[in-house]
């Protein structure tokens, strides 16, 4: 790993110690436990933790590990045995059962917890590597701990049988540091493919049933989880109570978590689906998805993360429906974090409040699809709230200092339920006019092009189903990289040095100007026709007055009176006489005389 990744952050010994402690409770698998019980003060709310390990009868054949030997690592002395275990040679290892089991007391509340792993079996063990690991069940037990009044007092857990193959366990001690092995920056396969049936989980509230998964290769680099490691950042940091965290403990954080995003690799996993449902009060509901599908980590990025055919439905009092075809959360590159931390020479706090933008990692953006809902109004009880949604999506790319320079929101068809009896007047109009729901999509969709230092509006657009179009288009020009600098008068000064180039505008109505100018007139108590030419005639010398007398602002002012009139389409483009632009100079100058418009820009209209 290269050794810019063990710089790092200054926050809080807090927050430091809840960040290592997070990588522990994610990365580690908690491989080592005690054979007899074991009390850890932990705090005022968690008095006590009791917990074992009960391993069954052991059958080995033809292995060069004894029974004691296999015991005492499945028991709590993995470390003292480490060597053994990661060199082990068996035709067949098979546990019939281990149990672990735990005790949490809480304000003198305790709750006993237990886990059983069934029929666990390796298969064809050479140096450490297993033909097959399988296990064929597992299940759990788990008590409330009676606080908060939870109607929660028991949980169940089932899993079926799950396999491993070619499970290289003397490459998962070594990624673990839990062996001596030649530090080397290649990866080495741990597993080639992992899979689960089904299983459940249930209580006297509520049950869930859990699909098939299955996943591909992972692979990891030596010591890139290293728990050893991380145990002794842990306890240095609560160590050192009355004083903040040293640089050299900041910087083994950073290591590690570089350590362990660039350390690992692994491919796709597929979930078949969740259905659950569950009774409280008077209440009912239902939840069920389909597939789930995270896709591959590896090189400082996590995944996009996908959910099919997102179902809820709640029967009762506040009945109501939500659903999703699709919900995708798009993968986050964790690159340029590192790349910044790798930066600096010192971990300051004045480090990082100067460079806390460049931290932020690449966020690819979300999606979702199929959206559809029908859930209760809060504030009217006769009314639902209905609609749906066809496609949401936000795309981010070509970040710069954490802010993505390629920018497009989509959204197509959102749909919602005109309710019948509402109060206001522009629904109740909309309603008369025959209209019972609004169908609307909008999309913006913006690039920044370094090398000729300007941003791309490729397009600014809203329609409304059955009333009209309205889309923007233009290019801006002086954007350098200094508009995406730290330093907030430095990107205030470049921002006030953009200027405009080209900048089209184009409405295609389809009855949304009939309806606004039916409205208005009504608010005046005027009839239609009449509020309707006055408004025609007015915006035309209007706009004749403001740029003066000009071919191009006559023919302006006609065109806008005839789109008002009923024409159905009108094109307006501007494009700067300079080619720096129209820039702030210019805009301020045209507040005070925006007859001088003409001065710094050609003006082309068209009507259809």
């Amino acid at each position: 790993m290269p050794q810019f990744f063990v710089r790092g952050r200054k926050p809080l010994k807090s927050m430091l110690v809840a960040s290592v402690a997070a990588i522990s409770i994610g990365a580690a698998t908690p491989v080592i436990a005690q054979d007899s019980a074991t009390d850890t003060e932990m705090s005022t709310t968690i008095s006590s933790i009791t917990h074992k390990v009960e391993v069954g009868a052991i059958d080995l054949t033809n292995a060069n590990i004894d029974e004691v030997t296999l015991r005492e690592i499945l028991t709590g002395k993995l470390a003292e045995n480490a060597e053994q275990l990661a060199n082990l040679n068996a035709d067949r290892v098979r546990i019939p059962e281990l149990r672990f089991s735990y005790e949490i007391t809480v304000e003198d509340q305790t709750s006993t917890n237990e886990m059983v792993f069934k029929e666990i079996v390796l298969e064809n063990v050479k140096d450490g590597v297993a033909a097959r690991a399988s296990i064929g069940e597992m299940l759990g037990m788990f008590e409330g701990d009676g606080m908060d009044e939870s109607p929660v007092e028991q949980i169940e857990l089932t899993y079926g049988a799950g396999e491993i193959l070619e499970l290289n366990v003397h490459a998962l001690l070594g990624a673990y540091g839990m062996i001596d092995v030649e530090k080397s920056d290649e990866f080495e396969t741990i597993y080639s493919s992992y899979s689960l049936a089904g299983g459940g989980i249930s209580s006297e509230v509520f049950s869930c049933t859990f699909g098939a998964a299955k996943s591909g290769t992972f692979r990891a680099k030596p010591s890139a989880m290293d728990m050893a490691k991380l145990s002794s950042m842990i306890e240095d940091l609560e160590a050192a109570e009355d004083s903040k965290p040293t640089q050299a403990q900041i910087s083994n954080i950073i290591n590690f978590y570089a350590q362990l995003l660039y350390g690992f690799e692994s491919g796709a996993t597929v979930m078949d689906g969740i259905a659950c449902e569950g009774q409280d009060d008077e209440q009912s509901f239902t939840m069920s998805t389909g597939e789930i599908s995270v896709g591959s980590f590896g090189n400082g990025v996590y995944p996009e993360f996908s959910v099919s055919n997102i179902d809820v439905v709640v029967e009762g009092d506040d009945a109501g429906s939500f659903s999703i075809e699709n919900f995708t959360f798009k993968e986050i590159d964790f690159g340029p974090t590192f790349e910044k931390l790798g930066e600096a020479s010192d971990y300051t706090e004045e480090w990082f409040e100067a460079n806390m933008r460049g931290l932020i990692p690449s966020i690819k953006g979300f999606s979702f699809s199929g959206m559809a809902f029908d859930v209760p109004n809060e504030d009217d009880e006769e009314q639902r709230i209905k609609g749906s949604i066809d496609l949401f999506d936000v795309t981010l790319a070509q970040y710069q200092n954490g802010i993505p320079a390629d920018i497009r929101i989509e959204a197509k068809a959102i749909q919602a339920d005109l309710p019948a009896n509402s109060d206001e007047e522009g629904v109740q109009m909309l309603i008369d006019e025959g209209y019972d729901q609004i169908n609307m999509g909008f999309v913006a969709d913006l690039d920044w092009d370094a090398e000729a230092q300007a941003i791309n509006l490729n397009t600014l657009t809203a329609a409304i189903k059955d009333m009209g179009t309205a889309e923007i288009k233009g290019t801006i020009t002086g954007a350098t990289e200094a508009l995406f600098a730290n330093d907030p008068q430095m990107a205030m000064m470049s921002a006030m040095s953009l200027a405009v180039t080209d900048l089209n505008v184009m409405i295609d109505d389809e009855g949304l100007v009939k309806l606004a100018l039916a409205q208005a007139a009504a608010e005046q108590g005027a009839p239609v026709e009449a509020f309707t030419n006055q408004i025609t005639a007015m915006s035309q010398g209007m706009i004749v007055g403001m740029l003066g007398g000009a071919d191009s602002a006559v023919q302006l002012g006609e065109d806008v009176a005839g789109f008002l009139g009923g024409n159905k389409k009108i094109n307006i483009n501007l494009t700067a006489k300079a080619a720096t632009g129209v820039g702030m100079p210019q805009m301020m100058m045209l507040q005070s005389d925006p007859t001088k418009l003409l001065n710094f820009v050609d003006l082309n209209s068209t009507l259809e």
